[in-house]
């Protein structure tokens, strides 16, 4: 953040081996290995308004889940907003940050977390994992990881201006809990269950209960 508000260009990258002093969502701490997982903040400047921050998470966890199909041949489904998923346990976490001024987003920082050489568990999984269970071989090389993933953000980036439909529908056909009964967790504590019906136009995902749908914006979700 401190970067774009000095002036870093749209695709600033500053990619670590590993973090010590990490942030999830929510404030959450968050510390890897090295070697463990291939983590990247990518600095973004799109021209959106603040109500399309939820299609543009939307974006980035549909190219990161394109990317590593395209390194790995691994099955991968979106919990929504932008976990990227492998067999029901999450292999990618990505943070958005944002930069607002004057009432206008200013720039976007995309913290996104591959675990590649993860000791898997019964949240979570990494690729090496995944792609021994299947067959698929070892592993591509971090970099080359990296790379697809870049790739396909670039190739997602033109439609959150072009067809943000587009992105939603592709994240749609990804979805692991949609149709689903689901338990959505707020920043608060609270909860509330319900089924997740779609995702909605600015990237909200809508959930029914008791017949009456309800559109969320921030929250967490896990399957009952």
């Amino acid at each position: 953040l401190e970067w774009a508000s000095e002036g870093a260009p749209e695709g600033a990258l500053v990619v670590a081996d590993h973090q010590t002093a990490g942030r999830g969502r929510w404030g959450r701490a968050w510390m890897s290995e090295p070697g463990a997982a291939l983590q990247f903040s990518l600095v973004l400047r799109p021209r959106l308004g603040l109500d399309r921050l939820g299609v543009l998470g939307l974006a980035l966890g549909v190219a990161t889940a394109e990317g590593i199909e395209n390194a790995t041949r691994l099955p991968t489904t979106l919990k929504w907003p932008n976990d990227v998923l492998v067999a029901g346990r999450k292999l990618v976490g990505i943070l958005i940050e944002t930069r607002v001024t004057e009432a206008r987003l200013d720039a976007v920082i995309a913290g996104i977390g591959i675990n590649v050489r993860w000791a898997p568990d019964d949240n979570a999984t990494s690729v090496a994992a995944e792609m021994e269970r299947l067959g698929l071989g070892d592993p591509p090389p971090r970099a080359e990881l990296l790379a697809r993933a870049l790739a396909a953000i670039d190739d997602v980036h033109p439609l959150l201006e072009e067809s943000p439909s587009e992105i939603v529908a592709r994240a749609e056909q990804r979805s692991e809990f949609l149709g689903r009964e689901i338990v959505v967790r707020f920043s608060d504590g609270s909860t509330e269950r319900g089924i997740a019906t779609r995702l909605l136009p600015d990237g909200a995902l809508e959930v029914e209960t008791d017949g009456v749908a309800k559109a969320i914006g921030v929250a967490e979700v896990q399957q009952v």
